[in-house]
């Protein structure tokens, strides 16, 4: 069983029904209120849980909101990796400015055609 929820265990009909408890408290009337979700069925107390198809598919949905894949657009970042490669700027950059300064003014150059937005919104115009 698992350690994050507090299952309650109501025993009807020769089974038991098992619960997840998820207390909410009021603090205006200084009570608490539980809220119980249904999840299962078991022969026994403290038994294999037998998941309801509904419980389910609410951990499977659950699980594949964290396995979606990020995509990164590279097209606009390719093309202004060429031009600063066919201008040859980055040498002169790093030799006017240092290293670093050269390296976030080349990110500062490729920030607005990248997103679109104003060069006052980058991490690096701070």
């Amino acid at each position: 069983m698992s350690n994050d929820y507090k299952y309650v265990w109501n025993k009807q009909l020769g089974n038991y029904n098992v619960n997840i408890d998820n207390p909410i408290y009021n603090p205006e009337t200084k009570k608490t209120t539980h809220r119980y979700k249904l999840i299962g069925t078991a022969k026994e107390k403290d038994g294999e849980i037998d998941f309801r198809s509904s419980y389910k598919l609410s951990m499977r949905t659950d699980a594949a909101i964290e396995s979606i894949p990020t995509t990164v657009q590279v097209g606009e970042t390719l093309f202004i990796e060429k031009a600063i490669k066919s201008t040859g700027i980055k040498p002169f950059s790093v030799k006017a400015f240092g290293k670093s300064d050269a390296q976030s003014i080349l990110d500062l150059s490729s920030y607005s055609p990248c997103t679109g937005a104003p060069l006052s919104t980058s991490e690096y115009w701070r």
